[in-house]
Order: structure tokens, then C-alpha cells, then sequence
């Protein structure tokens, strides 16, 4: 009767594993992937100060810019990890004439390690979620007709993900995807300016081939 038993339950277990490995091999299954992702970023408004103005805080706002990201990576069923780069790049008008006054172009460069769960459908269609954690470059140009300033950060950056990609070949998926970036303070000290915590809101097309 025990020896029925045990049977019974490795039975199962091999009916559980492969049930398992077919919704993933169905769902992404497993191998290296690369990817391209291009669209808007929209910068909410970020406070500003200038050490030289104690006291004195501005709020810098932002136009809709671009994003432009890649990423490789490796899937293992639903889940899913990568290294990502690019570059944000959105610009604004100048904020007060006490902060040097001119128009600024704010270009953010993430260095960061992403983690995905992929949500099983058994379909064409990939729905997923995800964070990411690292580093982010920043560059800050202060610039009119005439002169500019520029200067460079790096600080702590964290991302949350979300999208979905639908299959059009074995190996490649095109597809929509949501990024939040928040970056920590910055300080930038030739152009005498302390920027607050950023958060960025990005929406991008997303081309990912299969390896």
C-alpha cells in the first residue's frame, strides 16, 4: 500500500512538471533575449535649490521628451531578468533669472539590473511586471544664445515596469511598455544647483528578439 502510494505521488509530481514546462516553453520558455525600447518621457516637476539662496526652493518643470533604452537578458519561464542602459533626454524653460536664468536640457542615463515575472496566458499575448535597481547618470546643461554650463551626477535610481508584448514570430515580440524612474537628489556644483528627487513616466514601444 506505501509503495502504491509513493507511486502515485511521483506520478503526480511528473504530470505537475511537465504541465509546468509546457505553460512556460507556451508563455517565453527559456533562452537570452535582447531589447529595444523607444518613446515619450514625461519628467514630473522637480524641485531646485541654490545654495547660494538659502532658503529659497523653485520648481523646475519639464517638457515631454524621449526615451531610448536596451536591454539583454535571459528568461527562465515566467521569469526574467536583464541589464538595462539608454538615455532620457527632455528640456525646460529657465526658472528664475536668480538661478542664471537660460533654457535647460536634462539628460538622464540609467545603469540598471531589471527583474520580470512574466504572467502566463497560454496565448500569443505576454503580459508582464517588474522592478528594477542601479545607478543613474545625469546630465545638466544651462544654456542661451550666447554661453552655457553644463554638469554631471550620478546617483541611486529605482524602476517599476509594466507592459505587455504580443509573439508575430518565434523569436520576436513587439509590444507596449510603462516605465517609472526615480532618481534620488543630485547635486551640481558648477552650475551652484541641488535637484531633488526626480520622477520620470515613460511610455515606449518595445521590440525584443529572442535568442
Amino acid at each position: 500500500m506505501r509503495k502504491e502510494r509513493r507511486n502515485t505521488t511521483a506520478l503526480a509530481g511528473v504530470i505537475l512538471l511537465l504541465a509546468a514546462t509546457a505553460v512556460a516553453q507556451e508563455d517565453g520558455g527559456r533562452g537570452f533575449y535582447s531589447d529595444v525600447n523607444l518613446g515619450a518621457s514625461f519628467v514630473q516637476s522637480t524641485t531646485v535649490k541654490r545654495s547660494a539662496t538659502l532658503g529659497s526652493n523653485q520648481k523646475l518643470n519639464f517638457d515631454v521628451g524621449l526615451r531610448l533604452d536596451v536591454a539583454f537578458g535571459a528568461q527562465f519561464g515566467p521569469l526574467a531578468f536583464d541589464l538595462e542602459t539608454g538615455i532620457t533626454a527632455n528640456s525646460t524653460s529657465r526658472i528664475q533669472d536668480e538661478f542664471g536664468g537660460g533654457d535647460f536640457d536634462f539628460y538622464q542615463i540609467p545603469f540598471l539590473a531589471n527583474f520580470y515575472y512574466h504572467i502566463p496566458t497560454r496565448s500569443r499575448l505576454h503580459p508582464f511586471v517588474g522592478v528594477g535597481l542601479g545607478g543613474v547618470g545625469t546630465i545638466l546643461e544651462n544654456h542661451d544664445l550666447f554661453f552655457g554650463t553644463s554638469d554631471d551626477a550620478f546617483s541611486f535610481g529605482w524602476q517599476g515596469i509594466a507592459g505587455c508584448t504580443y509573439e508575430v514570430w518565434p523569436s520576436i515580440d513587439l509590444g507596449v511598455v510603462y516605465k517609472y524612474l526615480g532618481v534620488t537628489e543630485r547635486s551640481f556644483d558648477s552650475l551652484d544647483l541641488k535637484m531633488g528627487i526626480t520622477h520620470t513616466h515613460s511610455v515606449t514601444f518595445l521590440v525584443s528578439v529572442k535568442f
